[in-house]
């Protein structure tokens, strides 16, 4: 809960294939000595968000093993192979009934902070979207309002919930990270080439 008011969840989204990494698996890929997945995830766990809900799939053995020692709920998405919006639906199904909104975190944004987090919850209010943003362009992380879980149930495809933000401009709410923050992850191994050479 951040303030008292309102009870905000967050979902952390780390289902995909990694399938534009040539083989390799970017979210058990270490930044300092620790996996990138385990990153975003302590992130999560140390924001005033009520709960952490992290989204796998099935058979990621090692992505479980990296954070089974958190204080976090693990849902295995039947469905992630079809792409990110069931994954999402996977969570949100997930959420408690009680909650007032959902803080969707992507697990390959390595430059997300708790902070970064905080700042994006302590900015909502009902039926407000909530999105971090580089110069006023909408990025990551979102939070939706319950009121809108509906409709992040009848997504499909491997799209995402951007077409939410989209379709409901008078309700959206930006908050602008510095330095990219909301618009950098780690899809190849020429971005990963690109952070590691910038850190």
């Amino acid at each position: 809960m951040t303030d008292g008011r309102y009870r905000l969840e967050i979902i952390v989204l780390a289902a995909g294939k990694s399938s534009r990494m040539r083989g390799a698996d970017k979210l058990l890929r270490p930044i300092d000595g620790v996996s990138l997945l385990r990153r975003s995830v302590l992130e999560a766990v140390n924001s005033t968000a009520s709960r952490t809900t992290v989204v796998l799939g099935f058979a990621q053995h090692q992505r479980t093993a990296c954070i089974s020692d958190l204080p976090v709920r693990i849902i295995f998405s039947a469905r992630a192979t079809r792409g990110m919006a069931y994954s999402l639906q996977s969570g949100i199904v997930a959420l408690g009934k009680d909650a007032d909104g959902v803080l969707i975190v992507l697990a390959d944004m390595p430059a997300i902070t708790h902070a970064d987090l905080n700042l994006l919850l302590a900015a909502f209010t009902p039926g407000r979207i909530v999105v971090a943003g580089s110069e006023g362009r909408p990025g990551n992380p979102v939070i939706f309002p319950a009121g809108l879980f509906v409709e992040l149930l009848q997504l499909q495809g491997d799209k995402g919930a951007r077409s939410i933000v989209t379709g409901n401009p008078k309700r959206v709410k930006i908050i602008d990270l510095p330095d990219r923050r909301a618009s950098i992850d780690l899809d190849t191994p020429g971005d990963w080439k690109d952070w590691e050479g910038g850190e």
